[in-house]
């Protein structure tokens, strides 16, 4: 056992738990004075962001994180020409990121795939690493294949047991090609899902919001949906699901050009609850349910 383990393992022992949270809640509000100084002069590094090209999938999973299963119909797809003008609208106030997944709903059902990979690859040394975040049920098509070896993205493919040989299949072939997959297995049945909250759920009372957002693990989930950078890719498509008011602190639209540099800068720097998390239950104290449950198809 490593020496950090048998730390925490001991000041876990000897500190009560809810002395550890606060601790824990301080050190995530406190903010390095350089962080926010570089992303004002528009040299902010994200470290993860997540592409979102829409909310269709072959899926109906009752505790989609995304809420896709629920979305409005004309969230199905994202038109591409807007989607280029958003990446390239935000590479021009950022210095790069880390790390970018694309997902739906399911990417492989998205039209304009292969284009989006293509247009992602031209910023290829603002970017570490693409991958695209997919249930493993499609088979791609070989155009798409040939984009992903080009631009050298990766794809992570959640096995849900659903269409567990299909997603065997797709691994085997994207390996073949020399894409580097990530394989995350829960077809044994029995892996589990944060039950984030369904449309017709109760929340917890509202003096828990900013807790319940800073202990959430995915407050640091950046995402690019429709114009829009939210902290998690949950917020834009559950307004419309679950019906309620947003505050203009809750993203940064992308195509509302004056001041943009200033209002990604403190977006990315002064983090706060969105209104989202009023109607969420996060993931530090959510139930939880099994992974992938199938809602009936209507």
């Amino acid at each position: 056992m490593r020496l950090g383990q048998i730390l925490k393992k001991s000041i876990k022992r000897f500190l009560p738990e809810s002395f550890l949270e606060s601790l824990i809640y301080v050190r995530r509000r406190l903010i390095s004075p350089v962080r926010i100084i570089e992303a004002y002069r528009g040299n902010a590094i994200i470290d993860v962001m997540v592409i979102c090209v829409g909310q269709r999938c072959n899926f109906r999973c009752r505790d989609c994180g995304n809420m896709a299963p629920y979305s409005p119909k004309n969230h199905g797809s994202y038109p591409i020409e807007e989607m280029k003008e958003d990446v390239n609208m935000l590479f021009q106030h950022i210095r790069g990121i880390k790390s970018i997944q694309i997902q739906g709903g399911e990417p492989f059902l998205y039209e304009h795939l292969g284009e989006l990979l293509d247009y992602l690859g031209g910023y290829s040394a603002f970017i570490d690493n693409i991958y695209i975040a997919s249930n493993g049920s499609i088979l791609p098509k070989e155009e798409i294949l040939e984009s992903m070896v080009r631009n050298h993205i990766g794809l992570r493919i959640s096995d849900y047991g659903i269409s567990h040989e299909k997603a065997k299949e797709v691994r085997r072939i994207c390996e073949k090609q020399g894409i580097h997959v990530r394989y995350y297995e829960f077809a044994e049945g029995d892996a589990m899902w944060y039950r984030m909250g369904r449309p017709d759920d109760t929340y917890s009372p509202d003096e828990n919001i900013s807790k319940r957002f800073f202990f959430c693990a995915y407050r640091t989930c950046l995402t690019l949906e429709n114009g829009r950078l939210y902290h998690c890719s949950r917020a834009y498509n559950a307004h419309y699901v679950q019906n309620f008011a947003e505050k203009k602190k809750d993203y940064v639209d992308l195509r509302q050009t004056k001041e943009l540099r200033k209002k990604i800068a403190h977006y990315l720097t002064f983090t706060t609850y969105m209104e989202a998390c009023r109607y969420c239950n996060g993931s530090h104290h959510a139930p939880r349910e099994l992974a992938a449950a199938q809602m009936e198809k209507q």
